[in-house]
């Protein structure tokens, strides 16, 4: 096949989840494919991968043109570069497809409904650019990748997608965490302002994340089993979070335990999950939850809310409250800062569920949608 591949995600400079999954797809493909050719798509002068690539695998920029927006790029800038490269199936990593002009079939990635779910949590033109984009892809998309059987189960339900033309495909780790770090954790964590013993979250600032829930939890803890223990915030403003900045910085109580640091580049991110007590992630709604593969694969317990796709991919390995219940992340909290036994299972348990997840079993699972769609396409052609 001649497969196209849009890599625009390789531009972030602050990659959050969607870009570490486009990341660790076109990762995991150049590692397990002999066969097919591909087409990476991009608007920058030049591949911006962080890693070799073989030769099956070439860049071809197209410009931005008039729209600078990504969309319009998909749409008008795209399609007549598809079309005269020959392309036979094209893989969106993103909530895009082909809608005006159709060059090939396309595959395209949804990674959550929330703005559907959620739709308050969302700035009201973001939910709606995501109802159009995904309405979309449900429509025109040859088919559909979903990175859980949660998302999947949305989309029926919600988009009345055939779940004959969905496939599941979990994520893997950051790649960029192939050659570990070496910098010395204490002094990376000395110059972050943090402190040990830690609480750790990890995720862009929005409401759906529940940190304001995960504050409120965290306040009750501390007055429960005074202490030295601190609650660290890893990631990013997003959007709706002005009141929650506004307590991070007045509120005392927040100011006394509660660290927020922003972005954190890869060398600190992977240190504060090795040091961190556990990760409390009470999200009301994710599509997979890539901190929570994270934490468990370097032996980080893990407190998780029973919701959407976080039951799926930490099972028994971490302890699970009701993410609306303060009391139970309460007693998580506990539990964990309490029984070294049980540390040491969660630790032991989140290692051995992390291995299940691999960037090469996801691309073998994409390259089999691909083909499947590739063999459609060959038959549409013989009629």
């Amino acid at each position: 096949m001649k497969i196209g591949l849009d890599v625009r995600f390789l531009d972030e400079p602050q990659p959050s989840g969607v870009e570490v999954f486009g990341l660790g797809v076109l990762w995991g493909l150049a590692r397990v494919d002999t066969h097919h050719e591909f087409t990476l798509y991009g608007a920058a002068p030049e591949l911006n991968a962080p890693f070799a690539l073989g030769t099956r695998f070439r860049y071809r920029r197209v410009p931005e043109g008039v729209c600078r927006s990504q969309y319009c790029w998909a749409q008008f800038q795209l399609p007549p570069r598809v079309r005269d490269d020959g392309i036979d199936v094209m893989l969106f990593a993103a909530h895009k497809t082909f809608v005006h002009s159709r060059p090939c079939p396309s595959i395209s990635t949804i990674f959550d409904l929330g703005f559907r779910l959620f739709p308050d949590s969302f700035p009201r033109l973001t939910a709606l650019k995501f109802r159009i984009l995904t309405q979309a892809c449900a429509r025109r998309s040859a088919r559909l990748l979903a990175i859980s059987e949660s998302t999947k189960r949305d989309l029926v339900r919600l988009y009345g997608v055939p779940g004959d033309r969905i496939d599941v495909i979990y994520c893997g780790l950051d790649v960029r965490e192939a050659n570990p770090a070496t910098a010395d954790a204490g002094a990376l964590l000395a110059e972050a302002g943090v402190t040990e013993p830690y609480f750790l979250h990890v995720g862009v600032l929005q409401p759906r994340k529940n940190i304001a829930g995960l504050l409120d939890a965290f306040a009750e803890f501390k007055r429960r089993r005074p202490g030295n223990e601190i609650l660290v915030l890893v990631g990013k403003s997003g959007w709706k979070v002005t009141d929650l900045e506004a307590r991070l910085r007045d509120d005392p109580a927040c100011r006394a335990h509660v660290r927020w640091i922003g972005y954190a580049d890869q060398a600190l991110k992977w240190r504060l999950y090795e040091r961190a007590r556990c990760l409390v992630f009470p999200s009301l709604y994710e599509g997979f939850g890539i901190p929570a593969l994270e934490a468990m694969s370097k032996g980080t317990p893990v407190l998780y809310a029973d919701r959407s796709s976080l039951p799926e991919v930490v099972a028994d390995a971490g302890l699970s409250f009701d993410p609306e219940h303060r009391a139970q992340i309460v007693d998580a909290m506990l539990r964990i800062a309490e029984d070294d036994a049980l540390r040491d299972a969660l630790s032991r348990r989140g290692r051995e569920r992390a291995e299940l997840f691999s960037w090469e079993r996801t691309a073998r699972a994409i390259l089999a949608s691909l083909a499947a769609v590739d063999a459609d396409r060959r038959r549409e052609s013989r009629r």
